[in-house]
């Protein structure tokens, strides 16, 4: 007899068309019909996700909390994918992937001794491969979805997902979707019945959804009935772990990319949402290494409720409509609060533990000014330090001081540039200087001040409307007539063809989704440079005839162009960082951007022929598209050659790009309307009224673009692209000369393997260390905490994740499970 699994479901978006305060209404009068349904009918069984919506009855209804705890006890009310949420899962980090697991675990675990076995993201936007092994170490079997990309072209609804370690985990894609209308649940089912008819074990979700809602009296009545015709099946109200215990699979079908695409425009969509995403995830993480290191040197206690704190933030607005960006203006507004409030909790604990490890610095000397720099990474970085600091005192005089930094007695290369006021006293300076920093530590540096006559000048100047800049590696020429890159070359081999970096205006619609669109390659034209005049005005210069590209800073350390560009209603500023060491330059783009319905991106056409399009995906890197169509990768993307050459891009806030014919295009905005979409024939665009679109004003974004053999370039890149996203933190501060200096927090030997969170355990003593390799080769590596005098040597596979615990008290350390317990048990 044909066997049909049927998973009640309430499929409820905490925010999409409405605001949190409504989802959590929502979910307290589902979860009441829910369990009054569980009572009344024998054979009914409710199955809900996300431990958010769990928290809000807990909290807000807590009779009906208890009557949830006794319904799930009777089995009567299923734990189902026990996740925080069901969040975006292509551009959440891979760290962030085990805390939506970690928290979702814990919670149901506490509260329902309840371990599911089967994920579920119903209605995410696309699914990583760096999420299978993540599943597995969890403890997950199996994954329904219904949103698959290109895997749903395979045969049948289930297939085997290989991930990029080789861990397997099994899919299942319900192509009936995860809701049915109301009163309409037995029509689908027969329906889908037809569908399947070749299917021995079948699995339907039913229940209305999106808004909550779950099952009705009328819907269980009709099936009931459908039942009764149908005695040629069994029909079992129950879990989805039950459709993957009793069914015989067989040899399925093997998929082992990620799950897309999907609704592409969402890869961009509300981009400022996504950029305080990346930033809260870099704080969080930065600051839970910042408040281990003190803890572990006993400098001040480890906030572990803080960071809950923040964690929860950071959980919320990742949510699959907050973060793609398909929800309303007002959920815009609530998700940047939301992120905001973490950020600020973040900078909070990390000042504290900024100023706890600089324990040990010696006090200041009369004349000078420090700066201390701590390194979260547990690797030594060469890096540009960009650092505001005072005089001593105001200097009153008409001459300029000029600070010159040293460390240990060593003077380094130094330049002053543009302090972020304007306020005319000769006191504040930005110190821009070449810096070594030392791993997880506390880097000192100090600045002297010299009195010259005025602020060194720029030397180079354009000639025949064209800047030339050489560094011995680097050589790169800017056409003053354009405001764009002629050409860039690294040891005399061209990487970039004429017109790089020209803003690209892209035709787009108002679709919230982007649905329709893959290519996003319909120009509608370009950014061109500002003339004098709107240049000056655009810049508020008083002077109308100062030329849109210009040399604005220069000195030991870079050589700083600006360039002013319109199109339409817009404006965009660029500068560019020309560095006078090594091959790679930073670009920082200030756009005004009044665009709507149109997509706008950052063209970068290289010289690199027989091209392989890769970008980081959660705990990996994966091979992109090249064909044109939109992709999604996270810190990092990068065009490598047949003959040995890369171009690499490493942003800190953008996901979307695309490649074709060895040209790359980020895709920084694009101007759609707030959860807008046609539906039923119906245009969402209505007549004599002004609908918002996303994104108009002020964006600003940083890219570092790095050329050369592709050896060099891609050795490291995830750490790299870590350490331009974890910055580490600067500040002039005067220590007090008091304590110890604390000893490195950890060192990992190997530039391929990953610090991805370094926190306290969540319920034992010690400290949480997670590892993985990001580039795919079998590593032998050491690991070292200093502070702990502990060491370690491993071998860590391709792609592998490791979990480890430094355990002070008994002066252990060794690898434990990804979560931290082992849910099996």
């Amino acid at each position: 007899m044909k066997k049909v699994i049927m998973v009640c479901n309430a499929h409820l978006d905490p925010v999409w068309l409405w605001q949190w305060q409504e989802g959590a209404a929502e979910a307290l009068s589902t979860f009441r019909v829910a369990a009054d349904f569980c009572e009344e009918y024998d054979g009914f069984v409710f199955c809900h996700n996300e431990a958010l919506l769990y928290e809000w009855v807990e909290e807000y209804a807590p009779k009906l909390f208890e009557r949830i705890q006794r319904l799930v006890k009777a089995g009567k009310w299923r734990i189902m994918g026990g996740w925080y949420l069901q969040p975006d899962c292509v551009m959440i980090s891979g760290e962030s992937f085990v805390r939506q697991i970690q928290y979702g675990r814990k919670y149901f675990w506490e509260k329902f001794a309840s371990v599911p076995l089967t994920a579920i993201n119903f209605d995410s936007f696309g699914h990583s491969v760096g999420m299978v092994q993540v599943l597995q170490k969890a403890g997950y079997t199996s994954y329904v979805v219904c949103r698959a990309g290109r895997a749903q072209q395979l045969e049948g609804s289930d297939f085997c997902w290989e991930g990029l370690d080789k861990s397997r985990v099994t899919v299942h894609f319900s192509d009936e979707n995860y809701n049915t209308v109301k009163g309409k649940a037995a029509e689908e089912l027969e329906t889908w019945l037809n569908r399947h008819a070749d299917e021995e074990t079948g699995l339907f979700l039913w229940g209305v959804g999106n808004h909550g809602g779950g099952a009705s009296r009328e819907d269980i009545r009709k099936l009931e009935a459908f039942y009764r015709e149908h005695g040629d099946c069994v029909f079992q109200a129950s879990g989805p772990e039950t459709y993957f215990a009793e069914k015989d699979f067989g040899v399925l079908p093997q998929y082992s990319a990620s799950l897309g695409p999907v609704a592409e425009g969402c890869y961009t969509s509300v981009i400022r949402i996504k950029q305080k995403h990346r930033r809260l995830e870099n704080e969080l993480y930065m600051c839970e290494k910042m408040m281990s290191q003190a803890a572990m040197a006993g400098l001040c206690a480890y906030p572990a409720g803080g960071m809950t704190e923040i964690q929860k933030a950071l959980m919320f607005a990742q949510f699959h409509d907050a973060l793609p960006g398909s929800a309303i203006r007002e959920v815009e507004e609530d998700t940047i609060r939301c992120l905001d409030h973490g950020l600020e909790l973040a900078a909070k604990w990390k000042t504290k533990a900024f100023f706890a490890l600089c324990a040990g610095q010696e006090r200041v000397k009369d004349g000078q000014t420090p700066i201390l720099v701590y390194n979260p990474h547990p690797f030594a970085a060469d890096m540009i330090v960009d650092c505001e600091a005072v005089l001593p005192k105001q200097n009153w005089d008409n001459d300029y001081m000029v600070p010159q930094v040293y460390q240990g007695g060593r003077r380094l290369p130094c330049q002053v540039e543009k302090e972020s006021g304007s306020f005319e006293i000769d006191w504040k300076k930005r110190c821009v200087f070449l810096a070594h920093l030392e791993p997880a530590s506390m880097n000192r540096f100090d600045v002297s001040f010299v009195r010259e006559k005025q602020k060194p000048p720029v030397q180079t100047k354009p000639v025949e409307d064209k800047i030339f800049f050489d560094n011995g590696r680097l050589q790169a020429v800017l056409d003053c007539k354009t405001g764009l890159l002629e050409s860039l070359c690294v040891d005399k081999k061209p990487y970039l063809k004429p017109g790089a970096l020209r803003p690209v205006v892209m035709r787009d619609f108002y679709n919230s989704w982007g649905v329709g669109y893959r290519d996003f390659d319909d120009i509608a034209g370009v950014f061109t440079l500002a003339s004098k005049e709107e240049g000056s005005r655009y810049s508020a210069l008083e002077d109308s005839r100062t030329p849109s590209v210009r040399i604005i800073e220069e000195g030991e350390v870079r050589m700083v162009t600006e360039s002013i560009f319109c199109y339409g209603h817009s404006f965009l500023r660029m500068r560019l960082h020309f560095p006078k060491e090594g091959t790679c330059i930073g670009v920082e783009l200030q756009l005004l951007w009044q665009e709507k319905d149109r997509m706008l991106k950052l063209s970068i056409p290289t010289c690199l022929e027989d091209t392989v399009y890769m970008g980081q995906t959660a705990f990996g890197r994966e091979k992109l598209t090249d064909d044109g169509t939109e992709a999604v990768s996270h810190k990092w993307s990068a065009l490598l050659s047949q003959s040995g050459e890369a171009v690499c891009c490493i942003n800190d806030g953008v996901y979307g790009s695309n490649c074709k014919d060895g040209e790359v295009r980020i895709t920084l905005v694009r101007s759609a309307g707030y959860g807008m979409a046609d539906c039923n024939g119906k245009k969402a665009l209505k007549p004599g009224i002004m609908i918002d679109r996303m994104d108009q004003g002020e964006r600003n974004y940083r890219f570092w673009l790095d050329f050369g053999n592709a050896q060099d370039v891609m050795e490291g890149i995830d750490n790299r692209a870590l350490l331009y996203n974890e910055m580490p933190m600067a500040l002039s501060y005067c220590p007090f000369g008091e304590g110890e200096k604390p000893a490195p927090a950890i060192r990992v030997s190997a530039p391929n393997v990953v610090l991805s969170a370094m926190k306290r355990a969540e319920d034992t003593e010690g400290f949480v260390l997670r590892l993985y390799e990001a580039q795919g080769v079998a590593t032998e590596l050491e690991l070292e905490l200093p502070g702990l005098r502990m060491k370690t040597a491993c071998r860590i596979a391709p792609f592998e994740i490791k979990t480890f615990l430094a355990d002070p008290q008994n002066a252990v350390l060794r690898e434990i499970p990804m979560l931290e317990k082992d849910y099996a048990e």
